[in-house]
């Protein structure tokens, strides 16, 4: 999506991805593409916290460098765009909010620590699928690891055991599915009639994420007139009206 309207002092564009993992996938040549033809000032990449504006965090370009030497083969866009970013000497910047700042939001809504570090192990099982990093016959062991690292990362005092994770996930199911059977639409933001905990609770997340985003995205508007935003398609059907407020109206383009 580009902004059609001349008279506007900024320009706004959101490459809508497709997840992907592959350098020969549609997604990283139109990132290539679009930061080589028309280099933006500035970046904003979905998957890391914004921390406080921070350009283009060496922790990220460390591992930019080792998702590089796979041929970004187990990375996702967001790796492979800060790449071609630093390439071409542009800055990019995380458009997430937090965890601390994701927990304090749906404690507000009465989830609890428990809620929060199942829902983000579930997430996870989707994106270790493509990624070619489940376990399937040990999942019990690395489930119990991302337990672990999710309540460090949001600084908990302890995290569940992987039996406490079984009894809240059968607590919540619908239906007979298992969760090593989770797909993205499992997980994906829903809060329709119908719709599972996890889904409703994905859209609350979401909710707090959209805000940030345009948090981020105000913010870089004070010191850059030209952004580029690379974020997942799901998140462009949320927030394009607020764009074409803010831009004027757009178009819809695809290269690959």
């Amino acid at each position: 999506m580009k902004n059609l309207n001349p008279t506007m002092l900024h320009t706004c564009r959101y490459l809508a991805a497709t997840h992907a993992n592959s350098i020969a996938s549609p997604t990283f040549k139109t990132i290539k593409h679009t930061v080589n033809t028309s280099p933006p000032e500035l970046i904003v990449l979905e998957g890391f916290s914004n921390n406080n504006n921070d350009l283009s965090p060496k922790w990220f370009l460390n591992r930019v460098g080792r998702c590089k030497k796979s041929e970004f083969k187990k990375c996702g866009e967001p790796t492979y765009a800060a790449m071609i970013a630093h390439e071409n000497g542009i800055p990019f910047v995380g458009g997430e909010p937090s965890d601390i700042e994701i927990y304090h939001d749906l404690k507000h809504y009465g989830y609890q620590e428990i809620d929060i570090l199942g829902f983000y192990l579930l997430r996870q099982i989707p994106q270790l699928k493509r990624l070619g990093k489940l376990k399937t016959n040990g999942f019990q062991s690395q489930g119990e690891s991302l337990l672990a690292n999710f309540a460090s990362d949001f600084n908990f005092k302890s995290s569940p055991s992987f039996a406490t994770f079984l009894r809240w996930y059968n607590s919540h199911r619908l239906g007979d599915k298992e969760y090593l059977d989770f797909t993205t639409m499992d997980v994906a933001p829903s809060d329709y009639d119908g719709a599972s905990y996890f889904q409703k609770m994905s859209a609350r997340i979401g909710v707090t994420r959209e805000r940030f985003i345009n948090t981020v995205l105000n913010d870089a508007l004070k010191n850059y007139s030209n952004i580029l935003i690379i974020y997942g398609a799901g998140h462009l059907v949320k927030s394009r009206k607020v764009y074409e407020k803010a831009f004027g109206q757009s178009e819809n383009l695809k290269v690959f």
